[in-house]
C-alpha cells in the first residue's frame, strides 16, 4: 500500500511539472505571436488602400500552418523511431539535416505550386483578379515554400539545443503567423506599390504642395503691391479673389 502511494506520488509530481513546462512554453509563444499586430500595423496604409489582401490573410496564414505543420510531425515521426532504434543498440544515421531538410525543400516546392494554383481558384471564386489576385497568389507561394523547410528543419535543431521536439509542432505555428504575416504584406507592397509609409509619404507630401502653393500665392500678391496685412489675414483658398484680373 506504501508503495502505492509513492508510485501516485511520483507521477504527480512528474504531471505538474510537465504541466508547467506546457504553460510556460506557451505562454512564451503567445508573446511572441503578439508581434504580429506590430508588423499589421507598420503596413497599415496597405491594410487601408488594399483591403481584399488582408481578407485572405487567415487562409494565407493558416496555410503556412497546416504545411509546417505536416513537415514537422514527420520529422517528430522519424525521430522517435530513430531513439526506438538507438534503445535496441541500432543507430539511425539517416537523420541527418541534408537528408531530412533536403527533400522536404523538394516536397515544399511542389506543395506551393499546388497552393499557388489553389490560391488563385479561389480569387477568381471570389472575383479578385489583377495585381490584386497576383499579391495573393505569390504570398501563398512563399508562405508554403518557407512553412515546409522550417517545419522539418525545427524538431532537429531543438533535439540539437537538447529541447523536445514535441515542442515544434506548437512552435512552427507561431513562427508561420508571424512569418505569414510579414511575407503577405512586404510581397504585397511589392506588388501593388505600395510604401509601407505611404501614408507618411502622402502626408508630408500635401503638406509640401501647400506651402508651395502658398509661397507662389504671396509671391504673386507682393509683385502686385498688396500690403503683408492682407497676405496674413486671407486665406490661401481666396487668393483667387485677392489677385487682380490679369494676373
Amino acid at each position: 500500500f506504501r508503495g502505492m502511494l509513492e508510485e501516485d506520488s511520483e507521477v504527480g509530481e512528474a504531471s505538474l511539472q510537465n504541466f508547467w513546462h506546457r504553460a510556460g512554453w506557451l505562454v512564451l509563444l503567445l508573446f511572441c505571436q503578439s508581434s504580429s499586430s506590430f508588423i499589421l500595423e507598420r503596413f497599415d496604409f496597405l491594410i487601408k488602400s488594399h483591403p481584399i489582401v488582408i481578407y485572405f490573410l487567415t487562409m494565407l496564414v493558416g496555410a503556412g500552418g497546416n504545411a509546417g505543420g505536416q513537415s514537422t510531425v514527420l520529422v517528430v515521426r522519424r525521430l522517435a523511431l530513430a531513439a526506438a532504434k538507438v534503445g535496441k543498440g541500432r543507430h539511425d544515421s539517416s537523420l541527418s539535416v541534408r537528408r531530412i531538410v533536403g527533400p522536404e525543400i523538394w516536397v515544399g516546392a511542389k506543395l506551393s505550386l499546388v497552393l499557388f494554383l489553389a490560391s488563385f481558384l479561389r480569387c477568381a471564386i471570389f472575383k479578385v483578379r489583377g495585381l490584386e489576385c497576383l499579391a495573393i497568389c505569390l504570398s501563398m507561394l512563399a508562405i508554403v515554400f518557407t512553412s515546409t523547410a522550417l517545419g522539418a528543419a525545427l524538431p532537429l535543431l531543438l533535439s540539437k539545443a537538447g529541447m523536445d521536439p514535441a515542442h515544434a509542432g506548437a512552435t512552427i505555428q507561431v513562427i508561420m503567423d508571424v512569418s505569414g504575416v510579414t511575407l503577405t504584406c512586404v510581397i504585397s507592397c511589392a506588388v501593388l506599390g505600395v510604401h509601407p509609409g505611404g501614408e507618411q509619404l502622402a502626408s508630408q507630401s500635401s503638406t509640401v504642395v501647400a506651402t508651395t502653393s502658398a509661397a507662389a500665392a504671396h509671391q504673386i500678391l507682393r509683385s502686385h503691391g498688396i500690403q503683408e496685412v492682407i497676405i496674413k489675414q486671407t486665406p490661401v483658398s481666396s487668393f483667387a479673389a485677392v489677385v487682380p484680373t490679369g494676373v
